[in-house]
């Protein structure tokens, strides 16, 4: 069955089950400014280490802490950061829940790299889930029900330290993540600070156990590793770092434990996962006048002597995670046969390396960009519009649900792997022929907005709905595809008229 396809018989309820959930521990500060900002902010495609990082990064959870029932796990209830912590009101992101204990990255296509400390032996790492996804949709609206492929158990632990600033850990988890998940490659030689193409350090992560958030601080690199405060007190096995005078920095709190520090080059484009963050400063301090806790905030070097970020190098766990086919660069013990995702070498002629190239396929020799949105111009639907590059991929996981208390059913699903756009919508398509979407089909939603929920009556009883799922997007041919048949055919739908809401 195609995963665009659900078939929902009348009188079929669904349920999801709550149960208890693993607590966050505690470890940060912030540098000047707090300049985490939620994924979505950066208009997905905005910048390629924004796009990476979504689809590399886990949260660690309790596994008790979500629940897993027809394709679907839902995360449990939590307090949200400011009950959790007791902060003031006008702290950021006291709205948002607290499900992470730790992060941690994808580094080959079985590979999680965490902090020692998250996973303390195989006890602990087997009463862990790593959930891919667990992110803001919109400033109000967390991710919290998610496709079982993108939830994951714990295989063994593979390696694991905990010696002061030497502390991490690499997970092998209990199946493959790839194809649906991209790994980070991870710098195998050098030194960050001597590497002058690096222009600046990234971290990725679920500070305090909420939603992944993405920190910046721009560094100017130099033999010290101390021009413009990037990083500081440089050893051979870990460095410590609080960033570019504290004006932008790695923002850091208490679930950003095996966060990945990832640098990027001056146009935004990953370079390496440069270490795994450890510990740092405290994170909240206690306001009397407001009776509640606030960010500990280091306004300059002077104010905050002493604050610091470790994070152990990645040089020191390199040795322990393959070359990973499928991280975007052709390392040398792969091939164009072994690995042709990373080694396909320049097959447009264009003098890029498809893996490095942004217009795969199609000679873009300048790597033209205009709009920024690492789709290059002769790839790009529309090379003028940083939120939209391609048509969208197949919507996934429809699902139906069912509200007892109000009685109401509803069709729901996931938004495409591949989604071409920051702005979605979708048609939503209902037959009583599972084989037939043209003559019998019914259009439910016709350019329904990013809620990915559908409403829709019962069946009568003893009857069958099916129904189909169209990604849409503002790309000329902007209709993403219907699926396939069980026997590879393609599946065509009756059109949906435009919505009278968009005009679409």
């Amino acid at each position: 069955m195609s995963k665009s396809l659900f078939r929902r018989i009348g009188g079929f309820a669904a349920i999801a089950t709550l149960v208890a959930l693993h607590a966050p521990p505690a470890l940060g500060v912030v540098y000047g400014t707090d300049d985490r900002m939620d994924v979505y902010e950066y208009q997905s495609r905005a910048t390629e280490w924004a796009w990476r990082a979504l689809q590399s990064n886990v949260a660690l959870v309790s596994a008790a802490g979500i629940s897993c029932s027809g394709g679907t796990c839902v995360m449990v209830a939590a307090p949200t950061l400011g009950q959790y912590y007791d902060l003031c009101p006008d702290e950021r992101f006291v709205s948002q829940p607290t499900h992470a204990f730790c992060s941690g990255s994808l580094v080959d296509h079985d590979l999680v790299l965490t902090a020692g400390h998250c996973v303390t032996d195989q006890d602990d790492c087997d009463r862990t889930a790593f959930v891919f996804g667990y992110r803001m949709l919109d400033a109000a609206t967390p991710v919290t029900s998610f496709p079982e492929d993108d939830v994951f158990r714990c295989g063994r632990i593979v390696v694991r330290a905990e010696d002061g600033p030497i502390d991490f850990a690499v997970v092998k988890l209990d199946r493959s993540a790839s194809p649906g998940h991209r790994p980070l490659p991870i710098r195998r030689e050098d030194a960050v600070e001597l590497d002058g193409r690096v222009a600046g350090l990234m971290l990725i992560g679920h500070p305090s156990g909420i939603p992944l958030k993405i920190g910046e601080g721009p560094m100017a690199i130099g033999a010290s590793g101390l021009s413009g405060g990037g990083v500081r007190d440089a050893q051979p096995g870990w460095f410590q770092s609080n960033l570019d005078a504290f004006t932008h920095d790695l923002d850091t709190f208490g679930g950003s434990s095996g966060s990945a520090v990832v640098s990027v080059d001056e146009r935004g484009d990953l370079r390496f996962v440069e270490g795994v963050l450890v510990r740092g400063s405290t994170d909240w301090i206690w306001d009397p006048g407001g009776s509640c806790y606030r960010r500990n905030v280091c306004e300059d070097e002077t104010g905050c002597f002493g604050a610091w970020e470790e994070i152990t190098r990645a040089t020191v766990f390199a040795p322990a995670v393959p070359c990973a086919c499928g991280d975007g660069r052709c390392d040398p013990t792969e091939d164009e046969f072994a690995c042709p995702a990373d080694c396909l070498g320049d097959l447009d002629g264009d003098g890029v390396e498809e893996s490095q190239d942004n217009c795969p396929g199609l000679p873009n020799p300048g790597q033209d960009d205009g709009d920024g949105d690492r789709a290059g111009d002769p790839c790009d639907c529309e090379p003028t519009d940083p939120v939209l590059w391609e048509t969208p991929g197949e919507a996934r996981h429809v699902r139906f649900t069912r509200d007892d208390a109000s009685g109401e059913s509803a069709v729901g699903w996931f938004p495409p792997q591949d989604e071409g756009s920051t702005a979605l919508y979708y048609d939503v398509l209902r037959s009583d022929v599972p084989f037939d979407f043209l003559g019998p089909a019914v259009c439910v939603e016709s350019d329904d907005g990013a809620d990915r929920v559908a409403r829709d009556g019962d069946p009568p009883a003893g009857a069958a709905y099916y129904y189909l799922v169209r990604a849409q997007n503002d790309c000329p041919a902007g209709e993403g595809p219907l699926g396939s048949r069980s026997d590879g055919s393609v599946r065509v739908g009756v059109p949906c008229p435009p919505s009278a809401a968009t005009g679409r």
